[in-house]
């Protein structure tokens, strides 16, 4: 058989077998009431020694000698409880497991992220095209929401009393070549938000039009209606500038206002799509932890769609950091952890440790390890095992609080 599946499996029948042996001939509780009833007197015994093997904690002697399958002297139990995380592995067992060892040193990374996008309408380029007087929609150019408008479109045809009366004075004067009072006349109208040179067709009639390229979001009226001054027929998004709505994990690097950002679009792969960030939400986005920043693309060409998905990345200033192989980490969910071999080559224990930045297969340690330490690159899955079960038969031959109770 392979050895290295022949290995991990002995151990760990090794380990069950002596666990459930030591269980059995566990001796039963003492009775905490024993001797101090009907007056009568006892002299305390002193407890009796355990002596263990620190790499098969499934012999127990009551003195000391050698363990019967290593060899090893044996140790007494509060002694080997401190070396229970502390894992044995011959040098040419660690040869045939294909265990390596690397060092932590310290190196120059530089951090970088990806955050997810979301292409989105600027909410500075929304505006209501709305009449300044009370009057009657005569004819309606634009039908349906999403309809896509350029500036100047028309959107709407209005007819107004007050529009008609004004136009008339302006013809008027125009008519007698009083060009002042025309002028005055003129600006009246424009003031009225109807420009006498887009007059309509039929006295009193005007226009409304796109005051920018955009998408109409919604339609306030209908062929046919009343509408009163200040009243919006249509509300417009302009797209000439959109958002791109960026979410950058919290604890990772962030983008500084101004820094201009290479966007990677699925709908447009390849091509170069540039942002200027604008700043962040003023919140992180609860359980996801990550902090929701707003970027302004250009849209001159109106190739960009709000709803388009892609990625930003964001590259820091290099750092020297103590770093080791991301392969070294074993990564619980709860807590990260690394290997460490002791001074002799021969012994392991599991250490925690708190990651930081990951560039190109190496990953900073911010807390947990020392330059020079090292730690095991390959094979620390098998040792990191064998810890736990240790660490389990360790805690198995404590005696249980509630017994007897």
């Amino acid at each position: 058989m392979n050895p290295r599946i022949a290995y991990p499996l002995v151990i760990a029948a090794a380990f069950g077998a002596g666990w459930w042996m030591s269980r059995g001939a566990a001796p039963a509780p003492t009775d905490p009431h024993a001797g101090h009833g009907h007056g009568e007197a006892s002299e305390s015994q002193p407890a009796a020694e355990v002596w263990t093997c620190p790499m098969h904690p499934e012999v127990r002697q009551d003195g000391p000698g050698s363990c019967p399958i290593c060899g090893m002297p044996l140790v007494r139990a509060d002694a080997s409880a401190a070396a229970a995380s502390s894992v044995h592995v011959d040098p040419g067992l660690q040869q045939q497991l294909g265990m390596r060892l690397v060092e932590a040193r310290l190196q120059t990374l530089e951090e970088s992220s990806r955050a997810p996008l979301k292409l989105a309408y600027d909410e500075r380029e929304l505006v209501a095209e709305q009449t300044r007087v009370e009057g009657y929609v005569t004819r309606l150019h634009v039908r349906a929401a999403g309809t896509i408008v350029r500036r100047g479109q028309p959107l709407a045809t209005v007819w107004s009393e007050r529009i008609a009366q004004a136009a008339d004075e302006w013809k008027l004067l125009r008519k007698l070549g009083r060009q002042e009072l025309a002028e005055a006349a003129a600006e009246r109208l424009r003031r009225l938000g109807v420009d006498p040179a887009r007059l309509g067709e039929r006295p009193g009639e005007f226009i409304v039009r796109a005051s920018r390229d955009g998408v109409v979001e919604e339609l306030g009226v209908s062929e046919g209606a009343m509408v009163s001054a200040g009243m919006p027929v249509a509300r417009v998004r302009g797209t000439a500038v959109l958002w791109a709505i960026a979410e950058f994990r919290e604890g990772e690097a962030q983008p500084e206002p101004g820094q201009v950002l290479e966007l990677d679009l699925a709908a447009l792969p390849g091509e170069e799509v540039t942002a200027r960030a604008l700043e962040p939400l003023p919140a992180l986005e609860g359980e996801r932890r990550v902090l929701p920043w707003r970027l302004e693309v250009a849209n001159p060409e109106g190739r960009l769609k709000p709803g388009m998905l892609g990625e930003v990345q964001l590259a820091s200033a290099p750092r020297r950091v103590l770093a080791v192989p991301a392969e070294a980490v074993i990564r619980t969910g709860e807590r990260n952890l690394v290997i460490v071999a002791e001074d002799d080559g021969a012994h392991f224990r599991s250490v925690p440790v708190l990651l930081g930045i990951e560039q190109d297969g190496m990953i900073a340690i911010r807390r947990g390890l020392s330059e020079g330490q090292r730690v095991v690159a390959s094979g620390q899955f098998l040792i990191d095992s064998e810890a736990n079960l240790r660490r389990a038969f360790a805690g198995g031959e404590a005696a249980d609080p509630h017994a007897g109770h």
